[in-house]
C-alpha cells in the first residue's frame, strides 16, 4: 500500500478531495461546514488540503513517541494558530503519551487502543461540538 501511496502525486489527492467535497454537496451536505480529518499520511494531506482554506477549528491528535511529528512542531502550530482567527479559536492539540506514529493503525504493532478509542471519540465529539456531525 506505501508503494502506491508514495506515487500518487499531491495534486491528485487533492482534486480526488475536491471531488468527494461536490459529491457531498450533491448528496445533502453542508457545503459552508465541510469538514476533513484524516489519520497518519491522510493526517498530513488533510493538512494540505485545508491549509489554502483554513478558517475553521483544528483538532490534532498526536503520538507523544512519533518521530515524524515532533512535540515543538505541536507547539509551533499551536503559536502560528495564535492570530485570533476562527481556526486558532477552536485549535485543540492532543498527545497521547507513550504513542508512536501509526498508534490508530489496528493492523500495525504500533496500534494502541487506548489511545486510538479515545482519538476516535475525541474526532466525533469535536465535529459535532462544531456543527459538522
Amino acid at each position: 500500500m506505501s508503494e502506491v501511496i508514495a506515487n500518487v502525486p499531491d495534486g491528485q489527492v487533492m482534486a480526488d478531495l475536491d471531488g468527494a467535497v461536490q459529491w457531498a454537496g450533491a448528496n445533502g451536505g453542508d457545503l459552508q461546514k465541510p469538514a476533513i480529518s484524516g489519520f497518519c499520511w491522510g493526517g498530513c494531506i488533510t493538512r494540505l488540503y485545508a491549509a489554502p482554506i483554513l478558517k475553521a477549528p483544528v483538532l490534532g491528535l498526536y503520538g507523544e513517541k512519533d518521530g515524524g511529528m515532533p512535540l515543538d512542531t505541536i507547539g509551533k502550530m499551536n503559536i502560528a494558530l495564535g492570530d485570533g482567527s476562527a481556526a486558532a479559536e477552536g485549535a485543540e492539540f492532543v498527545v497521547y503519551p507513550d504513542a508512536p506514529h501509526a498508534f490508530y493503525a489496528d493492523y500495525r504493532p504500533s496500534y494502541r487502543k487506548e489511545a486510538a478509542q479515545d482519538g476516535w471519540r475525541s474526532m466525533l465529539a469535536w465535529f459535532r461540538q462544531h456543527g459538522v456531525a
